[in-house]
């Protein structure tokens, strides 16, 4: 990486999050034009801003603490847009990668203001990652969670009916294979 501004250090965590913010509109200009790669970058490049290492000592715990939560609400949304790309450029592996650590955050981060729609963006990108990589049971699992979250989704009912209609057939699949295989209907 090139050398960042000195007032860019781990001291300087405002200034890091302003240009987290500056960079991460760029990636999104970027994902607008379907430029997903450039995105990619510039969203690599937010998530490296919004690093901090904390110190964890009496002196810094209320600052810690506020930059901590800032910290996770701001990363939040980056990972979702790298799932966002990842999706858009047929990486569905990456996409659910970046989900779980969305989830992560959010779990962890115990005073963080979690949007609802991050919890919505989140279980839907980690769902169609899941179907891209063929693991319907846990794209179905996300998907009803979408439903408890907001029961009112045609958009959400619609693409759990799609997912539980592939692990139908999935599931049918894999039937017809054991059953050609074991045609005899002797193992031995």
């Amino acid at each position: 990486w090139p050398q960042d501004h000195p007032n860019m250090s781990s001291q300087h965590f405002a200034n890091r999050l302003a240009a987290a913010a500056f960079i991460k509109q760029l990636g999104n200009a970027f994902y607008a034009e379907k430029r997903y790669e450039d995105a990619l970058k510039k969203y690599g490049k937010a998530m490296r801003y919004l690093e901090k290492n904390f110190f964890g000592t009496a002196e810094y715990i209320s600052q810690e603490t506020e930059e901590k939560r800032i910290q996770a609400e701001s990363r939040i949304p980056v990972l979702l847009n790298i799932a966002a790309c990842n999706l858009c450029l047929g990486r569905n592996g990456a996409a659910v990668q970046a989900c779980n650590g969305a989830q992560r955050i959010m779990i962890d981060a115990k005073d963080a203001r979690i949007k609802p729609e991050w919890r919505l963006k989140l279980l839907r990108r980690r769902a169609d990652g899941y179907i891209g990589c063929r693991e319907f049971e846990s794209a179905v699992r996300d998907l009803g969670m979408c439903l408890k979250i907001n029961p009112d989704s045609a958009r959400d009912h619609n693409a759990l009916e799609r997912a539980k209609k592939l692990l139908r057939s999935k599931k049918e699949a894999e039937k017809n294979a054991f059953q050609t295989a074991f045609a005899g209907g002797q193992i031995f």
